[in-house]
């Protein structure tokens, strides 16, 4: 059985360059000293981007970037 991976994101209003380089230094790079051995997956939310270029930026760096209108409401009402 493998060791799996671990899912950190972070949730922004507004996704930019400086941001993914944040994320990967203060979130992703600590929790890869602890964790070393597990892959890790990093995802980031947003509900715009600062440019264009933002989503490829993340992703040459092995960020996954979802923008917030990509998720769809439940139907159901709690």
């Amino acid at each position: 059985m493998g060791n799996g991976f671990l899912i950190v994101g972070e949730c922004k209003t507004q996704l930019s360059k400086q941001e993914i380089d944040r994320f990967l230094r203060r979130k992703i790079k600590p929790v890869q000293r602890i964790f070393s051995g597990r892959a890790v997956f990093p995802v980031m939310v947003g509900h715009a981007v600062t440019s264009k270029q933002v989503q490829r930026y993340a992703q040459e760096r092995g960020v996954a970037v979802y923008l917030s209108y990509q998720f769809r409401r439940s139907s159901r009402q709690p």
